[in-house]
């Protein structure tokens, strides 16, 4: 779904991405899971946009499977975790880059699918945010 996805949308080809060699396969909702990813990449993209360096990456993980979103720079200085999954809190840091929905929405998706979402900030200063599934 992620690949399907970079592949419908142009404007996401500027994004860092890292793909297993082999397909992973998590079971739930296509139209849910799409929505989730989409979601994912926009907020990617508007961390791009906002000046901070973004990669997604997704990994296999002991019977799931985690899309991460990694983002460092300047513009994320500021950030505060606790509120990351809030609606409309990354439009507000990053000063309208975004609607500031989409963090939350993957949160909801992938937490109705059984799975977890959560965000770190990495001892260089970088966000991860982890969306894991568990894996068929």
């Amino acid at each position: 779904l992620l690949h399907e996805q970079l592949q419908a949308s142009p404007q996401f080809a500027s994004l860092a991405v890292r793909l297993p060699t082999s397909p992973q396969i998590v079971l739930g909702d296509r139209e849910q899971l799409v929505a989730a990813i989409a979601a994912v990449l926009r907020t990617a993209e508007a961390l791009a946009t906002a000046g901070a360096d973004a990669e997604l990456r997704l990994e296999a993980l002991p019977g799931a499977v985690a899309l991460r979103l990694v983002a460092m720079g300047r513009a994320l200085q500021s950030w505060q975790l606790p509120h990351s999954f809030e609606p409309y809190y990354p439009a507000r840091v990053l000063r309208g880059h975004g609607q500031g929905l989409g963090l939350f929405l993957a949160q909801t998706v992938v937490l109705g699918h059984g799975g977890q979402a959560r965000g770190q900030r990495l001892g260089d200063g970088s966000l991860r945010f982890d969306f894991v599934l568990p894996a068929r």
